[in-house]
């Protein structure tokens, strides 16, 4: 069976993974040093944008089914033209941009009774900039992650920040910053069955050294708060029908639950961080779930 393969900075991970199935895989990279070219029998490499050229290539070798393995801005618009073209995927495209959107994302959980920190919204640099009544601190975001949020405490920082994104031209969100216990929740949906992978004691904030939350703690759960996480999480990606290997971010605060946000596609290629050393020790097998999850969804399509 030949299935292509997307999937980034996961690549490899992926690959080799796939690689065991037995099925002919066929990668789609953006360039020479993507990971796993260097050991992909099939691969195409080209500037994703040129949809065309990757259509024809994946046609001529007869490949209809797609692996996702990434997120990135530039493979989503190249799925949704795969996609219109009669090509199968593992995610499902309208659900991914529902996560990718923190905005819309948020209205969602808001609508669905669930905790998300407050906010506000503005739709580019200078609106944001004429708002003399921001409570600090707050977190700067990007609604569609053009660049990494940032922990601001005061208003000359948040004034720098905004002279340093003059370029950036997408909504902007303030966010409510509560000081809690952070947590990651890996969630597989295969179009059949939910299930939770664990518990991570992780902030991405601390591991990836974003500026402003580098002294945040994380803790261990207490049994029947994992429990209540564990509910909160199946209901969540059930009522939201996000499929694949996703990940809720979330803070506890005073035995509340908030959700930070949903990575409907997540890394699952190795990292020299935290993240990688939690879902190793955890036996959680990043790669094999997202392929075998995959595959079940391919299957049903």
């Amino acid at each position: 069976m030949k299935i292509g393969l997307i999937a980034g900075r996961s690549g490899e991970a992926l690959y080799r993974e796939l690689k065991k199935t037995g099925k002919e895989i066929y990668l789609l990279a953006g360039n020479e040093s993507d990971s796993g070219v260097d050991i992909a029998l099939n691969k195409f490499i080209c500037d994703f944008e040129k949809k065309k050229e990757i259509e024809e290539y994946l046609r001529k070798n007869n490949v209809k089914q797609i692996i996702v393995g990434t997120g990135h801005i530039k493979v989503l618009n190249l799925l949704e033209y795969l996609q219109k073209k009669g090509y199968k995927l593992s995610i499902e495209l309208e659900k991914i941009n529902l996560c990718k959107d923190k905005h819309k994302l948020k209205k969602e959980l808001i609508n669905l009774g669930y905790f998300t920190p407050k906010y506000c919204l503005y739709k580019n640099i200078a609106e944001l900039e004429k708002d003399v009544q921001i409570k600090f601190p707050c977190v700067l975001k990007s609604t569609v992650d053009k660049f990494s949020p940032s922990l601001i405490r005061e208003r000359k920082i948040l004034l720098k920040k905004i002279e340093e994104y003059q370029f950036i031209e997408s909504e902007i969100i303030l966010e409510e910053y509560i000081e809690g216990n952070e947590i990651s929740i890996p969630v597989i949906n295969n179009g059949e069955q939910i299930n939770i992978l664990g518990i991570m004691n992780y902030s991405k904030g601390k591991d990836e050294k974003l500026e402003g939350f580098e002294n945040l703690v994380v803790e261990q759960l207490n049994e029947e708060k994992e429990k209540e996480v564990t509910k909160l999480s199946l209901n969540l990606i059930k009522q939201l029908q996000v499929y694949g290997l996703s990940r809720i971010d979330a803070i506890i605060k005073e035995e509340r639950i908030y959700i930070l946000e949903i990575n409907g596609i997540i890394v699952t290629g190795e990292t020299n961080d935290d993240y990688t050393k939690i879902w190793k020790q955890k036996k959680m097998d990043f790669p094999k779930n997202l392929i075998a999850c995959a595959l079940k969804i391919l299957e049903n399509k």
